[in-house]
């Protein structure tokens, strides 16, 4: 395991083959893979992960 400083590097090394997989948001896969016919992206259920809707919190 590895962690990148950012998203975008992380999935342009997947990109490039040289990783299996990433974990991070949709909106984070969809900004690099967009387009992609390589990398059709699809949804896939973590428990831990919001769905469908943003997770926000505030104390006021």
């Amino acid at each position: 395991m590895h962690i990148y400083p950012t998203t975008t590097e992380a999935l342009q090394q997947r990109k490039a083959g040289q990783l299996d997989a990433v974990l991070t948001t949709r909106s984070e896969i969809q900004s690099v893979l967009r387009g992609d016919p390589s990398f059709p992206v699809q949804g896939v259920p973590f428990e831990r992960l919001p769905r469908a809707v943003w997770a926000i919190g505030m104390a006021v």
